[in-house]
């Protein structure tokens, strides 16, 4: 299935982000969903990076750079964008994510991920601040 065409989730207890986070159990889930109309710009590109978003439904179009070499790609329902808020030495967006359909996006600042990952120096996050400095546009390097 193509990262634009799965299916919407509904509701916080059927996201996967959400059952990990425990959910419906007295757990903390730091994602507050908001619905955001097309054509909406949710950051930009070399902003600060504030917050990460889980697309819950609908599509965000990210696109990075010139008019001339642009590098532009669509998200879909169950993927995250905004993904630098969520590494720590990282700063500001590679990108600038648009909504292209409308959506239901979950937002988390960076205190709230601070807070849900751990520390910047656990194992787990060192391995996806890694595998989240690797995904990006070849027009990135």
């Amino acid at each position: 299935m193509s990262k634009a065409n799965r299916a919407p989730i509904k509701h916080c207890t059927e996201c996967p982000i959400g059952v990990a986070s425990g959910e419906g159990r007295g757990q903390f889930c730091p994602f507050v969903p908001s619905e955001v109309p097309a054509a909406t710009v949710v950051f930009r590109e070399h902003e600060l990076a504030h917050h990460v978003y889980f697309v819950r439904d609908g599509t965000v179009t990210l696109s990075r750079g010139s008019t001339t070499a642009r590098c532009e790609h669509e998200i879909g329902a169950g993927r995250y964008v905004g993904t630098e808020a969520m590494i720590p030495q990282q700063t500001r967006y590679r990108h600038t994510g648009t909504v292209s359909k409308p959506a239901t996006l979950c937002s988390a600042s960076v205190a709230g991920v601070d807070q849900w990952l751990g520390p910047a120096d656990s194992p787990a996050r060192t391995s996806l601040s890694l595998v989240l400095d690797d995904l990006s546009c070849p027009a990135d390097e």
